[in-house]
């Protein structure tokens, strides 16, 4: 059965958008992240599971599952 696994994002930690600068820099601006154009959000898919629960085992991250 396959399932899209959906996590955040690890280039912005699910924000959708990082900082150019250090962010304690007043100077620094926050700009879309170009990992997950924006969203927050990545996701793999994958064949070899016959239920969410196995899923959720192996990747215990995830905010969502989906069937496809």
């Amino acid at each position: 059965m396959k399932l899209k696994i959906i996590v955040n994002c690890y280039g912005c930690d699910g924000y959708g958008v990082v900082s150019r600068g250090h962010p304690n820099d007043p100077a620094s601006t926050n700009v879309r992240c170009l990992e997950c154009d924006g969203s927050g959000k990545d996701f793999y898919v994958e064949d070899n599971y016959s239920s969410i629960a196995d899923a959720q085992d192996d990747y215990p991250e995830a905010v969502g599952f989906t069937y496809l």
